[in-house]
């Protein structure tokens, strides 16, 4: 059965500006609250889902389709004290070797959500709940919730039954969709995750400047095997058709790809709505994740302007993901450069002192690297401390050679680049 949703910018809405730090007001050019809104649904039957970060695209039947952003997933499932039920999710842009983890289960009581029964609200971590069965019950006198003893001593707790992972799979024709089906139980709040099933720590990844000729993608796809590449990264200007419908083909293009795909969103995606579409299809503009031992961090500059509140929502964000992570490489991705390296070219930020300020903000919180595709020529410099790489176009003009940048993250942590002819 077909099933209404609505997206809460209320209370809930705030409460998730307050956890993830990020700046509420509406101000924005696109708005703060526009971005998290396409990660949040709400069902009549007392059903809550949240992507961080993500978009929801397919909701009214199942499975519930939703895109990450990244190849990173947090997706919460949130429910009220109504019976359990059966709900079927596709989750795109997820890595073919993931594996889908339930990383914890909050308990609900009435103070969390009206009629919900529990005496307590309880956190219950599911890791080391499952390390822990089959350990020994020799001198315990209370086993830890969660866990179960060899000798028989000890029970699993019921609560552990939350963390029993549901059964997932790959689709046979899109293997970046992760496909599973979760009995809801009443009065839970269960955080899904993912881990990539490899023992390999490298990163690296394919960095993509603006594509005019749809069959550049399928050669991206041919590359994927041969560079043993994570992710593709998309610095805008992905298609020369930037309405809804250019949008969706796409956006199935993309998911066509056989690993995942970050993507910017260039000048020509932003033209409609100041970039609403965009969102909605592929995700908010601004985010950060860990791949590895390396975090990502991407922010809008389509306009070549973030505006006060811009700057200071991606100023909020930096700090956190820079937060006890000081020592692991930071690497940003977006369309316009805040200063341009060749300054007879003019292509930065239209405001010049508005740039200088966004490029403090990345020395500030020691960005490794910055790279930007507003740019037709590629080059690289150094602006202080930071490296700063314009990827060029994919394309040479009428010629067959296609240029990509690939980025490399040793276990170590050390940084390269080199640009790939295709």
């Amino acid at each position: 059965m077909p099933q209404s949703i609505t997206y809460r910018v209320g209370l809930r809405m705030a409460l998730f500006c307050v956890i993830f730090g990020t700046n509420c007001s509406s101000n924005t050019s696109q708005s703060s609250a526009t971005q998290r809104s396409i990660g949040l649904a709400n069902f009549t039957d007392g059903v809550e889902a949240s992507l961080v970060y993500g978009a929801f695209r397919n909701v009214t039947s199942e499975p519930i389709v939703a895109r990450a952003a990244n190849p990173e997933i947090s997706l919460t499932v949130r429910s009220g004290p109504l019976p359990e039920r059966e709900r079927a999710f596709a989750v795109e842009n997820i890595s073919p070797q993931a594996v889908l983890k339930i990383s914890d289960v909050i308990t609900l009581n009435s103070e969390n959500e009206d009629g919900c029964p529990f005496g307590k609200s309880t956190l219950l971590s599911c890791e080391p709940a499952r390390a822990a069965i089959g350990q020994t019950c020799d001198e315990i006198s209370e086993c830890p919730d969660g866990t179960q003893c060899k000798l028989g001593i000890c029970e699993a707790t019921e609560a552990f039954v939350d963390c029993t992972l549901p059964a997932f799979s790959h689709d046979r024709n899109n293997p970046t969709t992760l496909l599973f089906t979760y009995d809801v139980l009443p009065c839970r709040s269960l955080r899904f995750t993912i881990e990539e099933n490899i023992k390999n720590d490298t990163v690296r990844v394919a960095i993509v400047g603006s594509i005019e000729n749809k069959e550049t993608f399928s050669a991206l796809s041919d590359l994927v095997s041969q560079q043993n590449l994570d992710f593709f990264v998309f610095l805008g200007n992905m298609t020369s058709d930037f309405s809804p419908e250019g949008l969706d083909e796409l956006s199935k293009i993309l998911n066509a790809l056989p690993i995942p795909a970050v993507v910017v969103a260039g000048d020509n995606e932003a033209v409609i709505d100041s970039g609403s579409p965009f969102l909605r299809r592929f995700g908010p503009h601004e985010h950060v994740f860990a791949h590895k031992k390396v975090k990502f961090f991407t922010f809008y500059s389509a306009t070549g302007s973030l505006g006060e509140v811009g700057i200071q929502r991606i100023d909020n964000l930096f700090a956190q993901a820079r937060r006890g992570a000081d020592d692991v490489p930071f690497i940003v991705f977006t369309h316009t450069p805040p200063l341009d390296i060749d300054p007879t070219r003019d292509a930065g930020f239209r405001n010049p002192i508005e740039g200088a300020r966004v490029h403090a903000i990345l020395n500030r919180y020691n960005v490794n690297m910055l790279f930007a595709g507003n740019s037709s020529e590629g080059r690289q410099e150094k602006l202080g401390d930071l490296e700063v790489v314009l990827t060029g176009t994919a394309e040479r003009n009428s010629s067959s050679t296609r240029n990509i940048v690939i980025l490399d993250a040793d276990q170590e942590g050390n940084l390269s680049y080199e640009r790939v002819s295709f």
